[in-house]
Formats: structure tokens, sequence, C-alpha cells
């Protein structure tokens, strides 16, 4: 008795992934707690935070803005491992099942549990968002009120007299990185609070660290803090960069390049020299600070995002229009 087993044609008539997606334009006509599935693309990504729950617990959280071809964007919220781990660029597609609608602060959404995000999926709605987004203008309609106000597009040079004020002053730049400092790039953090904590007697373990926040002993992860200057047409500055921003500078997590760098002492040369020289919109905080009994201003790098030079092109397109 002899078997024969042939291999099951694929027609492609299986859709793979199935969403009941809605447009982000409509989220506005949708009560608050529903769920929704939306599709869209990413348009910015904040950095990480964590927060503590009525429970005392730590809790990450990370907001990213979504848009899709009704010219609509959306503030999401990611949470936990989702939020802690997110390495997905500007510009990337994906699809949410799943989502909670709120009218806090206009309309959000927030990744509820349970949810699911498919990254780059393979649905009708997805390709209509690519081809949208590679033909759009830059302009979209934000559902979602800005916890901080928008950053006007400045120079460099007009950065003195910024940041003399109660609060910070905020700008948005184009830049060219030019230099970034191999030493110090990271600080030993608690994996639970994030603050700074004592290292072990082994400069080269992660393990037996004492978090005086916590009062418990840890494994530390590395978290960036990172010293570089940037540089547009009407000079430079230095910035600092931590973990989230520099993690998408340097395309590498801490973690994986202060282990990287005790089996090559040249990886952190090397990848500090590949990460220059690429051009960036960055939206920098501008604040002065005491600094041995003298102030300094203190620029940080909030958000950043690389040159999209079809979109800026565009952009710089309708700025030069207004002086027709």
């Amino acid at each position: 008795y002899q078997r024969r087993v042939h291999g099951a044609h694929d027609g492609g008539a299986i859709q793979r992934q199935k969403f009941h997606t809605q447009t982000i334009s409509k989220l506005s006509e949708m009560a608050a707690s529903s769920m929704v599935d939306v599709c869209g693309v990413v348009t910015e990504v904040s950095a990480a935070t964590s927060i503590t729950t009525r429970n005392g617990e730590s809790l990450m959280k990370r907001p990213i803005c979504l848009a899709d071809h009704s010219g609509a964007q959306v503030e999401l919220t990611l949470w936990g491992a989702t939020a802690e781990s997110w390495s997905h660029p500007t510009g990337t597609v994906i699809a949410v099942r799943g989502a909670r609608v709120s009218h806090f602060a206009g309309v959000s959404l927030s990744l509820s549990q349970g949810a699911t995000v498919t990254v780059e999926p393979d649905i009708q709605h997805a390709a209509a968002v690519r081809e949208w987004w590679t033909k759009q203008d830059g302009q979209v309609i934000s559902l979602t009120k800005p916890m901080m106000p928008a950053a006007p597009t400045r120079t460099f040079s007009e950065l003195a007299g910024m940041g003399q004020g109660e609060k910070p002053d905020y700008l948005r730049v184009r830049v060219v990185i030019t230099y970034i400092k191999p030493d110090p790039m990271w600080y030993i953090s608690c994996p639970h609070c994030q603050k700074k904590v004592q290292t072990g007697p082994d400069q080269n373990s992660l393990a037996g660290c004492r978090c005086e926040n916590c009062d418990k002993t840890v494994e530390g992860r590395p978290r960036y803090i990172v010293s570089l200057t940037a540089s547009d047409h009407t000079g430079s500055q230095w910035l600092t960069a931590f973990d989230d921003a520099a993690t998408a500078i340097l395309g590498v997590k801490a973690p994986d390049l202060w282990a990287a760098q005790l089996q090559n002492s040249d990886v952190i040369s090397q990848t500090t020299k590949a990460a220059c020289f690429k051009h960036y919109n960055i939206t920098v905080r501008a604040k002065e600070e005491l600094q041995m009994d003298e102030k300094k201003l203190r620029c940080v790098v909030q958000r950043q995002e690389r040159v999209a030079f079809n979109t800026e092109s565009k952009r710089l397109l309708a700025e030069i229009a207004k002086y027709s």
C-alpha cells in the first residue's frame, strides 16, 4: 500500500488577514469606549514613558500618530511591552484590530487588552493607504488635540534668546547630524522605574544592580543619553538624545550595543560614524538650566524623523507660494 502526498494549490482566494477597518475621518462619529479596526501609516512616533498605575505598578506607554487616505490623523497609545519594544519608523503601514475609541483631547485611540497590531498587512485597505501616502502632500487633519503645541519651523541661528522663560520653547529644525560623542553614551537603569542604579563590582555585568528608588536588587538595563552635534544652513548646535531618539538615530538599541562593545571595542565608533551625515526633521526642546552656577541652554531631541524629500519639497513649494 502506497501513499502519495500532493501539495495543495494556493489560488490566493483566501484572505490571510481580515479586518473590519474604519477610515480615521469617521472615528469622530463613533461613541467613546467603542472598539474599532483601523489601518494607517505611522506619521509620528513619540518617546516611551513610564507611568504609575492606580495599583502602584509601572507601565510603559508610547503615543504614535496614524493617518489614512481619508486625510485625517489620530493618536494611538501603545502600552506595555508593545510600547517599549516599538521600533517601526514613520512611513510604516500598520493595521490595528480592537483599538478603543476615546474622546479625551478630541478623538484618540488606545491599544486595548487583546488588541493586535499587524505591520505592513496584506489587505486592500493597506494598499489604498500606501498609494495615498506616496502621492499626498503631507497635509492631514488631526482629530487629536496636541498636548504639546506644534513646534514652528526655525533655524539654529534663532535659538538665541529661547528657553529663558518659565516654560521651554519648542522648535522644528531640518538638520544633518555631524558628530555623535562616543563616550559616555548610556547609563545603567532600573528596568522598572528607569532611574539610574548602582552597578555591581563587575562592570561587564548587568546583574546585581541596586535601585534605591525601588529598594531592590535588579538586573540593570542600559539606556541611551547621547550627546551629538547637528547642523543646518545657519550653524550647528549640541543636542541631547535620550533612549528612544538615540535608538532611532543609531539604529540599534542600547542593550544590544552595550553587549556588542564587550566583544568588539570598535563597534561604538563604527555605529556612531555610520549614523552621521543623515538628514532629519527634529523637534527640539530648548530650556535654560543652571549648570555649575551658570545658565546654559540645553536642547533635547523630542522627536525625529528622516527627511522624506518628496514631502519636504512639496512643503517648501507651498511656503514659497505664499509669497507670490
